[in-house]
């Protein structure tokens, strides 16, 4: 099942994890939603100090991982993954 985000920094950190954002639901012209495709996604999160892999995730653990510090992403995809979620909220 294909997730909807509101929080446009979780959608930025999803889109840098390699998430594809199927489209942007803007039925709700003060809250727009990104829809995320559910999948196969592998992730690395903080766990006990280190840096693990993690196959298989399903976007809401990424979404708790992300909510706890935990996600890892570089600053670089993190600034990307940003930039293209506000670009697609800009754009009309």
């Amino acid at each position: 099942m294909n997730k909807k985000v509101s929080d446009m920094y979780l959608a930025g950190a999803l889109k840098a994890s390699g998430i594809e954002i199927l489209e942007v639901d803007r039925t709700n012209e003060r809250r727009q939603e990104f829809i995320f495709k559910e999948g196969p996604n592998t992730v690395w999160i903080l766990e006990d100090g280190q840096v693990a892999k993690v196959e298989y995730a399903d976007l809401d653990q990424i979404e708790m991982a992300y909510r706890c510090g935990k996600l890892m992403v570089s600053a670089e995809d993190y600034a990307n993954g940003l930039r293209s979620v506000k670009n697609m909220l800009y754009d009309k």
